[in-house]
């Protein structure tokens, strides 16, 4: 085969960026690297300040018995030199003190995000993935590359070529979004948003399918969770960066397990080839329903999904799966409050209409068929469906008079209890969403949890009605 020179470049140009691509876990191991290097340093210059209260007591001890000589006519101005030099030590000093606290206290905040961010990748598969990938492509791009002869032709080449190169785009993709995305929860965040990714890798972290896991971390992004994405994080949509929206990441882990998992392929294949686009939807609605109960229902219906209309159907058989997979799961109608509530804000945002009276191509049959068979997939995996003893607890909780960080241990409890708060009182839902990430955030941290708010000064206020009508 002749030599094309315009061919060469491009497989070539191709090559490297895969070597980069494969290089990306070696950069995320670096930067964990440098952080606990600056760490190290960090402590040991901490050591030297919590000594400087007693070398500056020593110098002051001095710096009074110079100032003594000084004044002293037998000395005279023998002790004036020394004098002036321990007192631009002690200046200098105050000053090293002052900075290297605020540089440890600047230092500290970054270094949690960094460290977990780096060892929860660098000991997952999500690079591991990457790396794989970047592997089978080198190799494919190498073996045409040293293709000589009149076997392959040309015209073979270059078709490979466009393959490859249409296959590999999305894996770059991958390695920016995952670069970008550990980035901007490293450096780009404020405190409360970054709790936020700190709570909903919490959150994630015991969820699976039958056949399918996702790693428990979540990166900020513009995008949704893409099938052809070769890494299994999640990606948090810049409008998400809230508490009451942080229960839409089920859906997040929902549309993978339905784009990663054979067996609801199979049953979507089976049942729904026709419709197919429109039943992922609906199965990654159950699955996050069952992931988080209430709090995915709630976030979904009243902030996400649009009513439908005389004109569309908007999200009507969405809001009818979420429903129906909550009415399934509710055992002793400790749903029922939450239900009603949100049937009767859907049916005064669809015009006065419920939910069932619009018409749609999907009937109640089949939903509850796929309702029906996401149930038999999570019996196998008990981890994925949200306790209805759990969310029992979350309403004890906010109907007590007083509230502590123990109450929100389990960050699944907590969303569902901040829903409870907000459907309650809907008008103090951002004092309640910054109280319980404080609450939160307290629990991490703090050895023993305190009781924030006093008993007959709760979150009610004086005469706020409480989840289930209670005053």
């Amino acid at each position: 085969m002749s030599v094309d020179l315009i061919l060469q470049a491009r497989l070539e140009l191709l090559r490297d960026n895969l070597e980069r691509a494969h290089g990306v876990p070696g950069m995320l191991e670096r930067q964990h690297e440098s952080v606990a290097t600056l760490l190290e340093l960090l402590n040991s210059e901490l050591s030297f300040v919590g000594q400087m209260p007693s070398l500056m007591r020593t110098l002051k001890k001095v710096k009074i018995d110079l100032e003594d000589l000084a004044n002293d006519p037998g000395v005279g101005g023998a002790a004036v030199q020394p004098l002036a030099g321990v007192t631009d030590a002690l200046k200098a000093l105050e000053g090293a003190q002052e900075k290297l606290k605020k540089a440890a206290d600047i230092v500290q905040q970054l270094h949690g995000r960094r460290v977990t961010a780096a060892e929860k990748l660098s000991g997952g598969t999500v690079v591991a993935a990457l790396q794989a990938d970047a592997n089978d492509y080198l190799q494919k791009v190498q073996g045409l590359l040293e293709s000589n002869g009149d076997t392959p032709s040309l015209a073979d080449v270059w078709r490979s070529y466009a393959e490859l190169a249409e296959e590999i785009g999305p894996r770059f993709d991958d390695c920016v979004d995952l670069l970008q995305g550990v980035s901007v929860r490293e450096h780009g965040l404020e405190e409360s948003s970054a709790v936020l990714f700190q709570l909903a890798d919490k959150i994630i972290q015991p969820w699976r399918v039958t056949d399918f896991n996702t790693e428990p971390f979540t990166i900020p992004s513009r995008r949704e969770a893409d099938a052809s994405a070769r890494i299994n994080v999640l990606r948090v949509g810049f409008s998400e960066w809230t508490l009451w929206t942080l229960p839409l990441v089920a859906f997040e882990f929902g549309q993978l397990a339905v784009s990663r998992s054979q067996t609801i392929r199979r049953f979507l294949e089976e049942h729904h080839a026709d419709d197919r686009a429109a039943w992922e939807e609906l199965i990654a609605d159950g699955l996050a329903t069952a992931a988080l109960g209430p709090a995915y229902a709630c976030a979904a219906v009243i902030l996400r999904l649009g009513p439908p209309s005389a004109a569309a159907a908007g999200d009507n058989d969405r809001v009818r799966m979420i429903l129906l997979t909550l009415a399934r799961l509710n055992e002793k109608h400790a749903y029922d409050h939450v239900m009603r509530t949100l049937e009767e804000a859907w049916t005064v945002a669809s015009g006065g209409a419920p939910p069932g009276s619009f018409p749609t191509a999907r009937s109640d049959a089949a939903l509850a068929e796929g309702v029906d068979f996401l149930l038999r997939q999570l019996g196998a995996t008990i981890l994925l469906r949200y306790p209805v003893t759990e969310f029992q607890s979350a309403q004890a909780t906010a109907n007590a008079a007083s509230l502590e960080a123990r109450d929100v241990i389990d960050p699944r409890n907590l969303v569902n209890l901040a829903w409870l708060f907000r459907l309650a009182q809907p008008a103090g839902h951002a004092a309640t969403a910054e109280l319980l990430l404080s609450l939160w955030t307290e629990l991490q941290t703090a050895d023993r949890p305190r009781s924030a708010v006093a008993a007959g000064r709760g979150l009610w206020g004086s005469g706020g009605t409480q989840p289930g009508g209670r005053k």
